[in-house]
């Protein structure tokens, strides 16, 4: 719902500017619709209309890098469990008790579909609470066999890797564009609208085509409002690397 108002605002600007526009071309002194100040109006849009342009070609760069490294980290993340409760498998009857913990960690990630909002704080304190259950219960686990500690230190590891990619993901999740930044992208295309409707002749294909390139513009926020969202909204990243992780784990034996 965010990135669709976010992105209706937008277009609801473009089409206010293009209105104003098409005001302006029906009350302006012909002298003010000259040749040169049609010349001179189109170089200063195209001057924002090229700022606009690299800004929203960036953002859409960086919002999709930014979503397919917290993919590769889910992946990783998922990775870390199979090893861990591998890992654990060795102990036997002794690691009973902290595979369930863990098992349930990753149940709960699904159960909440990794929606890792602020907004969220008594699931995030669930999850929470079970890595520390979990890290506590491979500290106080007996040592019998050679190797064991060995083991132990190597399942604290990841264990402790588990939790850094967590803190990470949840802050990656709460990291959203700054509303003014899109304010001001949102301003400068409502200006160039605004000129595309000051020589635009009021008929429905040329502001049909307006209309076109607003909504055009808009999808084009809604994405990068997405991709900076990966945990919540339409485009989100799946939890199939959880549940296959899950999968693999399988029955506690």
């Amino acid at each position: 719902m965010h990135s669709l108002l976010i992105a209706a605002t937008a277009t609801m600007l473009m089409l206010a500017g293009t209105a104003l526009g098409l005001f302006l071309n029906r009350r302006l002194p012909e002298e003010h619709l000259t040749d040169r100040t049609m010349d001179i109006v189109k170089l200063a849009t195209g001057i924002v209309a090229t700022i606009a342009g690299l800004v929203l070609s960036l953002l859409i760069t960086s919002a999709k890098n930014s979503y397919d490294s917290v993919a590769m980290d889910l992946k990783g993340a998922a990775a870390d469990f199979i090893m861990l409760d591998r890992t654990l498998e060795q102990f036997g009857d002794r690691a009973i008790d902290v595979r369930t913990t863990i098992r349930q960690a990753i149940e709960k990630a699904l159960k909440t579909n990794l929606d890792l909002r602020a907004s969220n704080d008594e699931q995030i304190g669930a999850v929470v609470h079970l890595h520390g259950t979990a890290q506590r219960l491979i500290r106080t686990m007996a040592m019998v066999n050679p190797g064991d500690e060995i083991l132990r230190d190597r399942a604290l590891s990841l264990a402790y890797d588990l939790s850094k990619a967590r803190w990470m993901l949840q802050q990656e999740a709460n990291d959203t564009l700054p509303l003014a930044f899109q304010l001001v992208v949102m301003l400068w295309l409502a200006l160039i609208f605004a000129s595309f409707g000051l020589f635009t002749p009021p008929n429905p294909i040329a502001l049909g085509a307006l209309v076109v390139g607003a909504i055009s513009v808009s999808a084009s926020i809604f994405l990068i409002n997405e991709l900076s969202t990966p945990f919540y909204g339409i485009v989100r990243i799946s939890t199939t690397p959880l549940g296959d992780a899950l999968k693999i784990i399988g029955p506690l034996r």
